[in-house]
């Protein structure tokens, strides 16, 4: 799954169904998102993973300043606690019976994720990067 939030909904959500993410569909994620902006100045937090790097170099035109947090660090992304919700509400359902019907629950619980949840998901993983800048240790609390 591919996702891209702010403070108050999602902006980008594609259900990557079978074949997992990649350089190629990463980018069409990235293109279908610089349209929904358009020439905004943006910052773009991105997973700290090699085909994210390579994407956004290769791409022909990339407006927006874009931070890479560090590996293996997911409480600094809020989309990690997105996924865990989607998980759920696509779980609770029982089990997909086909592809289709995955994808749609997926997009589905996409639209259901509220705002207040979205908001507590950036403000927890700002409480972590501000540490991160400050260079303090982070508590396992």
């Amino acid at each position: 799954m591919l996702l891209a939030i702010n403070f108050y909904n999602i902006i980008q959500c594609d259900a990557v169904v079978g074949c997992g993410v990649n350089a190629e569909t990463f980018s069409s994620f990235l293109r279908r998102l610089v349209a929904v902006f358009g020439e905004g100045d943006f910052t773009i937090v991105m997973d700290n993973v090699r085909f994210h790097h390579t994407t956004v170099n290769n791409m022909d035109h990339f407006p927006y300043d874009v931070k890479f947090i560090p590996r293996y660090s997911p409480f600094l992304n809020p989309c990690e606690e997105a996924f865990s919700m989607l998980k759920n509400r696509v779980r609770r359902d029982g089990v997909p019976q086909i592809t289709n019907d995955l994808v749609r629950r997926i997009t589905d619980s996409c639209v259901e994720i509220p705002m207040n949840s979205l908001l507590n998901f950036v403000a927890h993983a700002e409480t972590f990067s501000n540490k991160c800048l400050n260079l303090e240790d982070i508590s396992r609390d």
